[in-house]
C-alpha cells in the first residue's frame, strides 16, 4: 500500500485550515501537532494517528489516499448500521446514490447525508471494516482493513478496484479536539481470513456478560401493529402447545398508545404489560418487548409536550429521523444529551425491567441517536456514547439491538440485527429501484448475514431477523421459505419467528420442530460465485457443506471430494454436479466412512446428525444418544457391518429394517 496523500482540514476560529503530506510523518504547526504511530500485531499492525492541539480546534475532514494493487479483488461492502445492504462485491458492481424521489423520507436511516455516492461501477464504500479477495481463486487469503475506534467518527473505506485506489476517510466533521486525540484506529494485516477476524473482534471490550444463543417468537412480521394481548396469549398456548424450547418471546411494535410514550398502554392490552410478562414467565419463556429509545413520532406527548427534547436542526427545527406509514407520518430524533430526557428514559427503563419485569429489550432505530454532528462530537461518538448510555440504565437485562451502526455495538450488547427486515416475498423490486439499501428485503437480508458471519459470537451473537414457514399472506414459494430458513439458523445466533404456528401443515411443522436444538456453526469458508454460495462448516466434529442459488435460475454447483448425506439425495458422491432450483439451498452431511460402523444421515434435524451426541458400539450393540433438545422425529442411517448388533436409543432399545443397504431407524 503506497501513501499518495494524507489529508486534514481543520477550523480555527471559524477559519479553515489544512495539512497535507505523502508520507506516514509527524507535522506540527501553530495549530496542531499530527502524530502517527505504527505498532506490530503478529503479521499484522496498527495505524494509531493522534492530533494535539495549541489552539481550539473543530475538525472538518480526515483522509488516507492508498494506491495497492486491487485488480481481480472482490471488496467486502459493509453498510452504515444493521439495515444497510452488504455483500461481498467485484468490479462489475456498483453503488448508485439514492433516488431524489425518495430523498426526504428515507435519507435518515442510511449514509445518504454525509457519503456521496460516486455511482461508477467498480467504486464502493465500507464502513468500520473491509477486505479484498482474489475475485479468481476464491481463497481464504484475505486484506483485512477494520476501524477499532468509531468514537473519532465513523471510519469509512473508498475501494476503486479499476484504479486501483483505497481511500480511508473519517465522518470527523465537529470533531472538537481538546487536549491528544486519537482520529483514527486501524488493524492491517493480510492473511487468512478466519484467523484475522478473530483477532480483529478480540481488540474490543465491553461490560456484557457472556450470553447463550437464542431462539424466540416476536408479534411484528405476523400482525405488525395490529398486535392485541389476546392475540399474544393465543401464540403463547399454540407454542406450548407444542413442546416448542423457545427461549424468549417478545412482544414488538403496537402496545403503546404512540412512538416515544412507553409507558402509555393503548386499549388492546387491558391487563396490562406487567400481565403479559407474568403470564410469558409461567410458560417457561423469557419475557422480551420492543422499543425505540430516541425517536418519538409527532402523534405522541412527548412531541407535543416536550419539543426541548428533541434535535434540532441548523434552522432550529425538529430533526426528522425518517417516515413510516404504521405511525404518523414523520419521526423525530430525541436528544439524549438533555437531562430531563435522560431521567425519562431511565424511568421508561426502570418500569419496564422492574415493575413490568421484561428481561429481554429490543431497542430499534437506534441510528437516530446520531444523525448529527454536535455539542464537539462526530456522530460516531454521540452513537458511542448513546449504546453505552443504555447499557448503564439497562444493566444485565438482555439488549437485542437493531438499525445501530455495528461497530458501535461491538462488545455494548447481546444480540444484533445485521439484515433488513424480511418480508413475505423475496425482493422489494420498487425500493430496490429507488437504490434504497436499508429496504425491507428478503434477499438484502440474507446478503447481509452471509457478508457479517464472521462477527456471530464474537462480539455479539447476529440476528439475522425471522424466518417465514407461513402459507398465508406469503408470496415466498418453498425453496425461497427454505433458504431463508436454513441460512438464518446457519448464519445467525438469535432466531426468530413470528408466525402463528397452528396453521401450520404437518411438514411445515416437522420442518419448524427440525431446528432444535439450535447449532453452532463452526464456518470454514464462504465462496461466493454470482449469488450461488458454496459454504463449508463444522458442526462440533462433523463436517458439511451447504450449497445455496439465491438467483431466479436453475444452476448446476459441484460438491468437493467425499461422500455425503442430504434427504432429498440420500448419499451423494463428491466431485458430483448437483442441481439447483431458482432460490433453491441444499445441505450435505459428510459422511465418515473410516470407521467400522458410522452414521450415514438423518433426517430429523435442518442439519443432519448433528442431534447425535454419541455413537458408540459396546459390548456388542450400539449406543446412540440424542440431545434432549431434539424435539422432531426423524430417520437415522446406519452403515453396520454386523448385522446382528442391537441398536439402542438413549438407553431404550430400538428395531431398524435394511433400506439401500443400510440400517434404518424410526426415532420417535
Amino acid at each position: 500500500m503506497k501513501i499518495n496523500n494524507i489529508h486534514l482540514s481543520y477550523y480555527v476560529n471559524n477559519t479553515l485550515k489544512e495539512i497535507s503530506s505523502n508520507f506516514l510523518e509527524s507535522i506540527e504547526n501553530d495549530d496542531i501537532k499530527f502524530m502517527p504511530e505504527v505498532s506490530k500485531v503478529d503479521k499484522g499492525y496498527i495505524l494509531n494517528i493522534k492530533l494535539k492541539n495549541k489552539k481550539e480546534i473543530t475538525l472538518e475532514n480526515f483522509l488516507i489516499d492508498y494506491t495497492l494493487d486491487l485488480k481481480n479483488k472482490n471488496m467486502l461492502v459493509n453498510g452504515y448500521q444493521s439495515w444497510s445492504e452488504s455483500m461481498e462485491m467485484n468490479k462489475n458492481g456498483e453503488l448508485k446514490p439514492l433516488s431524489s424521489i425518495v430523498k426526504g423520507r428515507m435519507e435518515p436511516y442510511g449514509d445518504y447525508l454525509f457519503y456521496k455516492y460516486k455511482g461508477q461501477k467498480g467504486v464502493f464504500h465500507s464502513h468500520t471494516f473491509t477486505y479484498f479477495r482474489n475475485s479468481k481463486e476464491q481463497d481464504q487469503h484475505i486484506l483485512f482493513l477494520g476501524s477499532c475506534d468509531e468514537k473519532s467518527g465513523y471510519t469509512i473505506f473508498e475501494g476503486n478496484l479499476k484504479n486501483n485506489k483505497l481511500i480511508i476517510m473519517k465522518d470527523c466533521r465537529g470533531f472538537l479536539i481538546d487536549g491528544e486525540k486519537s482520529i483514527l484506529k486501524l488493524y492491517i494485516e493480510e492473511g487468512e481470513e478466519k484467523t484475522i477476524w478473530k483477532k480483529y473482534c478480540s481488540f474490543f471490550k465491553g461490560n456484557r456478560e457472556a450470553v447463550s444463543m437464542c431462539t424466540g417468537w416476536t408479534s411484528w412480521y405476523n400482525y405488525y401493529t395490529k398486535i392485541s394481548q389476546d392475540i399474544v396469549l393465543e401464540n403463547l398456548e399454540n407454542i406450548k402447545k407444542e413442546n416448542i424450547p423457545l427461549d424468549v418471546f417478545q412482544i414488538d411494535d403496537g402496545y403503546q398508545t404512540a412512538v416515544g410514550d412507553w409507558l402509555s398502554i393503548n386499549e388492546k392490552f387491558p391487563l396490562g404489560m406487567n400481565f403479559l410478562a407474568y403470564k410469558i414467565k409461567t410458560f417457561g419463556y423469557k419475557p422480551g418487548i420492543w422499543l425505540t429509545p430516541f425517536i418519538c413520532e409527532k402523534d405522541s406527548k412527548i412531541f407535543k409536550e416536550h419539543k426541548e427534547w428533541l434535535v434540532k436542526d441548523d434552522k432550529g427545527k425538529p430533526l426528522a429521523a425518517g417516515w413510516n406509514s404504521e405511525w404518523s407520518g414523520k419521526f423525530y430524533a430525541l436528544d439524549f444529551y438533555n437531562l430531563e430526557f435522560r431521567a425519562y428514559l431511565a424511568k421508561v427503563f426502570h418500569t419496564i425491567i422492574n415493575i413490568w419485569g421484561y428481561e429481554m429489550l429490543k431497542l430499534d432505530f437506534l441510528y437516530a441517536a446520531a444523525l448529527i454532528p454536535r455539542k464537539g462530537k462526530t456522530r460516531g461518538a454521540i452513537m458511542q456514547d448513546a449504546v453505552d448510555f443504555l447499557n448503564d440504565i439497562i444493566g444485565d437485562k438482555l439488549i437485542l439491538a437493531s438499525g445501530v451502526p455495528l461497530g458501535n455495538a461491538f462488545k455494548k450488547v447481546d444480540y444484533c440485527r445485521i439484515g433488513a427486515d424480511v418480508t413475505p416475498y423475496w425482493e422489494n423490486s420498487k425500493q430496490k429501484l429507488l437504490k434504497y439499501r436499508e429496504r425491507v428485503s428478503t434477499v438484502s437480508s440474507i446478503h447481509s448475514a452471509l457478508a457479517r458471519f464472521r462477527v456471530n459470537g464474537e462480539v455479539f451473537y447476529n440476528a439475522p431477523d425471522v424466518f417465514m414457514l407461513k402459507k398465508e399472506d406469503n408470496k415466498m414459494n418453498e425453496e425461497q421459505k427454505y433458504s431463508l430458513f436454513i441460512l438464518n439458523n446457519l448464519l445467525g445466533g438469535l432466531l426468530a419467528l413470528s408466525d402463528d404456528i397452528s396453521k401450520y401443515d404437518e411438514n411445515e411443522m416437522e420442518l419448524f420442530k427440525s431446528m432444535f436444538p439450535k447449532i453452532r456453526a463452526d464456518i470454514h469458508y464462504i465462496k461466493n460465485k454470482k449469488d450461488t454460495y458454496e459454504i463449508s462448516f463444522n458442526i462440533e466434529d462433523k463436517g458439511y457443506i451447504v450449497l445455496s442459488n439465491l438467483t431466479g435460475s436453475q444452476v448446476k454447483m459441484k460438491l468437493p471430494q467425499g461422500e455425503y448425506f442430504n434427504k432429498k439425495d440420500f448419499v451423494v458422491k463428491g466431485n458430483t454436479n448437483i442441481k439447483l432450483k431458482p432460490y433453491e439451498t441444499k445441505c450435505f452431511y459428510k459422511i465418515e466412512t473410516e470407521k467400522d460402523f458410522y452414521l450415514v444421515g438423518t433426517t430429523g434435524h435442518l442439519f443432519p446428525v448433528s442431534e447425535i451426541n454419541l455413537l458408540e458400539e459396546k459390548e456388542g450393540q450400539i449406543n446412540i444418544e440424542i440431545n434432549s433438545k431434539f424435539i422432531n422425529k426423524g430417520d437415522i442411517y446406519l452403515k453396520i457391518l454386523n448385522d446382528d448388533m442391537d441398536i439402542f436409543i438413549n438407553g431404550e432399545k430400538y428395531d431398524s429394517i435394511l433400506q439401500k443397504g443400510y440400517k434404518v431407524v424410526r426415532y420417535i
